[in-house]
């Protein structure tokens, strides 16, 4: 199973949320002087129909959180039949000739086919996380598939403040709106695999880095 059936009173890492206001910001360039120029940013405000919750669940307290959008999947997941069976394949490791569609594995030279056999389990689409259909997602058409699987990006996130977070014990019976923006609840596997990855790729680290460390 990939959610709760039943929510927890309390927010928690991987929950999906709704009610959140969500901010892009756009710079032309650093700004480095004071008073800033006019036309040097933007900031488009929106309200994401689920956001998802990002705050590692012991640090959710003082008013904030942070959240991700939760998104449609990329049309191109499904070229991969591995993917397109279970598009949460995505969230775990995998045989390195798993990430590749059949076609594109057969049109490798033996020699190149060998040594991705013998690699290591791996991840793939490091920054995505994919959310399992739910009734109540909208669907929508990808590749002329109909589909209610989502997303979230990690490197979309932003902290959000609200006077009504705060940690399970200190919430009162007047202070439930935040429980009633809650939506879904992931499993404790679930929540694992999205710890796992998101830990992953914070964690990963660059091939220029790996020359020097070693």
């Amino acid at each position: 199973m990939f959610y709760q059936e039943v929510l927890s009173k309390n927010l928690r890492f991987g929950d999906v949320v709704r009610g959140y206001l969500f901010t892009d910001l756009i710079m032309k360039e650093p700004i480095l002087s004071y008073p800033s120029p006019g036309n040097a940013y933007k900031i488009d405000i929106e309200i994401p129909q689920y956001s998802v919750v990002l705050t590692p669940c012991c640090s959710i307290e003082k008013s904030t959180i942070c959240i991700t959008p939760l998104i449609k999947v990329l049309s191109s997941f499904f070229k991969n039949p591995y993917f397109a069976e279970d598009p949460t394949r995505i969230n775990r490791r995998m045989q390195p000739h798993q990430i590749m569609s059949p076609s594109d594995f057969a049109k490798l030279n033996p020699e190149r086919q060998e040594k991705i056999f013998n690699q290591r389990t791996q991840y793939t689409l490091l920054e995505y996380f994919i959310y399992k259909d739910h009734d109540i997602f909208d669907k929508y058409t990808l590749k002329d598939r109909q589909t209610s699987y989502y997303m979230i990006d990690f490197k979309n996130v932003q902290k959000i403040k609200c006077e009504k977070i705060k940690r399970p014990e200190q919430m009162s019976q007047e202070n439930n709106l935040i429980l009633e923006s809650k939506i879904l609840e992931l499993t404790i596997e679930a929540r694992e695999e999205l710890r796992e990855k998101i830990a992953y790729f914070y964690s990963n680290v660059p091939e220029e880095d790996l020359v020097l460390l070693d």
